[in-house]
This record gives structure tokens, sequence and C-alpha cells, in this order.
């Protein structure tokens, strides 16, 4: 078992739903240490009229299995960017000013020791700037193990809805189009723990050091949460992310899958199913496996089942091995490799779980055609595509639009300027595009856009 560190700022998002924690729960917080650390590249200029790199450095973790860098002062004009490269495997983030606010001053994970920080200056831009003060290092650990009787009988598998959440060392999942994420109350409870989420997680290392994947499939924590920590049956967990700084893509664009929430309780002895990233020995530690077992009993909102989990597995839906629909939120150990105990959750049919679920994240009715007014499209010197969409007024601020590049989905969210305008830019290898509307989808007044990238 592993233990909650407690730490919540009450703020109105989860201040009334807030509880003494009533039971002991079991995430696996990631080992790492926060290291100080000075890189300053001083304020650099860029006189050329294309983009340039006019600043790069190598920064050294001392030997690691990953690290995290974390940025002081960064001062980043219109159009320039910062990218981070993992000297180990090649792994690449680009962050403008408004997603290094988003990564809140830090990075994606990149595995390795050894990251190289380079900036890119816009064209004809004099205020940029890039300043090192720590990096957050992790640490070579081994998981440990314990199971629901003798045998720890999960198996690797290969959910895409399902993630893992970091700092904390939690499962979450994707539960709806608009790629919102439900986890266990106390895996979201502590702002400072609730961070990354990632998914297609590769195994670890012999070891059980954890590895990390590229920043394609690393989400950061928008801030937006709702959750409750009041024990075995109450307590449960909403988050959101923002969109993929490399990929421009939601959760759900990316992964293509969500969970089917139900809506009533199955009767005891109901084969049940866990997909979490509990820990584990060796290259399974931390990475994503399942196991089926029984339901053992329902009483209120509290369930209680023989499956095996770990450390880790908090907040892992619990589905019905049949038809994998959610019945609850894993929560809470209680097994024992005697045989006897049963591990438990919280039933999706909680009262405040089920507010939650239709005001936090919903989905709206959808934005139809005949909201769309143009969709115009454009390519820089440097193959970045630029999509332009522009609505007939300004009531879907803040809704997002789908438009795709060859096929591939770029979300465009609505912002209020000049009217309610989304723009969404994505670098593509030279030639001709097409950009299509796909959400919403069918809109014979917003044709196709034919662009040529140099």
């Amino acid at each position: 078992m592993r233990p909650v560190r407690i730490l919540c700022a009450l703020t109105a998002a989860c201040a009334w739903l807030v509880g003494p924690s009533l039971a002991s729960a079991d995430p696996a917080p990631i080992a790492h240490t926060v290291v100080p650390y000075s890189l300053k590249s001083g304020l650099i200029a860029n006189r050329e009229n294309s983009e340039r790199q006019v600043y790069s450095e190598v920064v050294n973790g001392g030997g690691v299995p990953w690290l995290r860098v974390g940025f002081g002062h960064v001062q980043l004009a219109p159009g320039s960017r910062l990218q981070i490269t993992s000297l180990l495997d090649g792994a690449t983030q680009d962050l403008t000013a408004v997603t290094l606010a988003q990564w809140r001053y830090t990075s994606a994970y990149f595995n390795g020791s050894l990251v190289r920080v380079t900036l890119i200056a816009a064209p004809g831009s004099t205020t940029n700037a890039v300043e090192v003060d720590h990096l957050i290092v992790g640490e070579w650990v081994a998981g440990t193990e314990s199971q629901c009787g003798p045998v720890d009988d999960r198996v690797p598998s290969d959910e895409p809805a399902r993630a893992r959440l970091l700092n904390i060392g939690c499962s979450t999942s994707i539960y709806n189009e608009q790629s919102c994420l439900i986890t266990a109350g106390h895996c979201t409870e502590s702002a400072t723990d609730l961070d990354v989420v990632e998914f297609n997680v590769p195994p670890s290392l012999s070891n059980g050091t954890i590895v990390h994947p590229g920043p394609e499939d690393q989400y950061a924590w928008s801030g937006q949460r709702q959750f409750q920590n009041s024990g075995i049956g109450n307590d449960w967990g909403l988050i959101s992310v923002f969109a993929n700084t490399q990929t421009g893509l939601m959760p759900f664009e990316a992964q293509g899958a969500m969970l089917t929430l139900g809506t009533t309780l199955p009767a005891p002895n109901t084969t049940l199913r866990i997909v979490g990233y509990g820990v584990d020995s060796g290259t399974r530690n931390q990475t994503q496996q399942e196991h089926s077992g029984p339901l053992t009993s329902v009483t209120g909102t509290q369930l209680r089942y023989q499956v095996d989990t770990e450390g880790g597995n908090s907040g892992s839906a619990v589905t019905t091995a049949a038809d994998d629909v959610v019945i609850g939120i894993h929560t809470n150990a209680g097994c024992n490799v005697g045989g006897s105990g049963s591990n438990s959750g919280t039933a999706i049919t909680q009262a405040n779980l089920q507010a939650a679920l239709g005001s936090f994240c919903p989905v709206d009715g959808g934005i139809t055609c005949g909201e769309v007014m143009r969709m115009q499209a454009s390519c820089s010197a440097n193959r970045r595509l630029t999509v332009q969409i522009r609505m007939t007024d300004t009531s879907n601020n803040g809704q997002t639009v789908v438009a795709a590049i060859d096929g591939s989905p770029i979300n465009v969210a609505l912002t209020l300027q000049n009217g309610a305008l989304g723009r969404a830019m994505r670098r593509v290898a030279s030639g001709a595009h097409t950009v299509s509307l796909i959400d919403p989808a069918g809109c014979a007044n917003i044709p196709d856009v034919q662009v040529t990238c140099p």
C-alpha cells in the first residue's frame, strides 16, 4: 500500500466536496528529486527575415533515468518557440509562450539524462530569452507487489482510452468526446502532484524504473478538476487536460477511444475487469495491465471485488468484463496473498459523481454548420500551416471545432477575437495539402481549402 500525500487547495471547484479521508488508498507516487540548475541565454534578437535557431545548449541531469526541464525567466516573442530534445531517443517537444504557461513552465518527461534546449526565434524578433533554473529528475527504483491470492494474475494490456497519471502515480481514463478523464478523488486532491497524463506507456526498464512515452503522448493538466475524497464509496475525481503540444490533438482525438459509463450496478458474482498502471517487478512496473475477477458485494456506493490491483491502480475504471461498461472507480486495496479480503471502489451511481459528470465537462449539443462562416488556410515559409475558422457570432466562445489536414484532425479553439475566431497551427511537409472541416460534419457551405507549403 502506498500512502496518500494530502495537500488540497480548497478551490471553488472542490471545496464543497472535500471530506475526511476514511481509508488508506494506493497511488504510487513517481520517485523524483528537484535539483537546482543554472542556464541563461540572455536576451537574443533575430534580425533575419526567417525564423532561425539563436541559442542551443545541452542540459545534463547527471546519469538519471529521466528528467523534466524547469524554466525560470523566459521571453518568447510572438512566433518564437523553445524546442527540447532528448539525446537518448530523439523525442522532441515544442513550447510557445502559451503552451509553456499551460505546462506550468516545465517540459514534458524525457527519457535519459541529457536534453538539448533550443531557442528558435521568429523573424525580426528582439525579445527572446530562456532560463533553466531547476530540473525534475527521476530516481532508479523498482516496484513492489501484492495481490488477491498467492499469484499476481495481471497481464499486459493495450487499451487506448487508459492512461497513467503523474506525478501522483495513479490511473485514469477518457470518458467522453471532450477528452475529460475519470480517476480517484485521492489522486486529484493534491494540485502539487497532479501534473501530466501519459498514454501509450512503454515497458519499464528491467529494474522497474519507469520509461516515458514521447511528448506526443503526454498531456498537461489544465488546472480544472472536481473531486471528492471521503473514503470508500465516496472517492472519485474528474480532470481535463490541454491539447498536445506536438499534435494539437486532445486525447480522444489522438486515441480514438473512450469508456462507456454505466448507469446501474450488476449483481454480486458478476465478473469485473480492471485495467491500470499498478506497480510490479521489472518491465511491467507501472505499465498498463489488467485482471478480471468477481464482484463480491455492493453496499450503497461501495463496491468490493477480488480483482488483482497494486499501488498505482488507484483511479482505474472498474468495468463489467462482458461488455466493458464502467460501474465504478478503483480506490482501495484490501486483498491479501492468503486469498481473503477484497479490493474496493466507488460506484458510478454515487450522487455527487453523477452530478459532476453532468456539469464538469458536458458534451455540448454541437456546433451547427450554419454557425460556421468560413474557413481559411495559409502556410508560412517554415511550413507551419495555419487553419483559421470564423463563426457567425460569439456564442460559441470557448468551444472547439475540428478541422483535418490531409485527414489528420486538429482542434480549432474558438476565442473572442474580432468576433468568434478559431486558429490552429501545425508543421507540415512541403507540397500540397487539403484542409477539411470535420466537426461539425457535412457542411456544404464550408468547402475544403487547398494550400501549398514551400
